[in-house]
């Protein structure tokens, strides 16, 4: 439970930002909270902690289920953008982005703003890039 609230700084970022920000329990019980974007759905777990407890890493991460084939677009995304990487999962492309946050008492706001604003915009890339190779599929 402990991360659960550690998680809670990024909610109150998330809906100050206008998102939804819900705790969920991931696979495997790990806590970790659940937005969406532009119709995507994500959920951020918590990563690493100090050994006092204080939270030092998220992951943002998405899967899409595909209806066809999007050849090497995983391996051209990830030579092209910074950031977040795009890997195949079974029969998901999923896409992960890493936020660190410094080794404070608590999460900086910024840097949990920023973060967010870089996964918002690579998503929407990445969702556009998927509609145009879908469609010459």
């Amino acid at each position: 439970m402990a991360k659960k609230k550690k998680l809670e700084v990024v909610a109150e970022v998330l809906r100050d930002m206008g998102f939804r920000a819900e705790h969920t329990e991931l696979a495997g019980g790990r806590e970790g909270l659940r937005s969406a974007t532009g119709g995507v759905t994500f959920d951020i777990v918590a990563g690493n902690e100090t050994e006092k407890g204080v939270l030092r890493d998220v992951t943002f991460f998405t899967s899409f289920d595909l209806p066809g084939e999007v050849g090497d677009l995983a391996s051209e995304w990830n030579q092209q953008k910074r950031f977040a990487r795009v890997f195949h999962r079974d029969k998901n492309l999923v896409m992960e982005m890493d936020l660190v946050l410094p080794a404070q008492a608590a999460p900086a706001k910024s840097i949990i703003r920023d973060g967010t604003d870089n996964w918002n915009r690579l998503l929407q890339d990445l969702v556009a890039t998927l509609r145009a190779q879908l469609a010459q599929a």
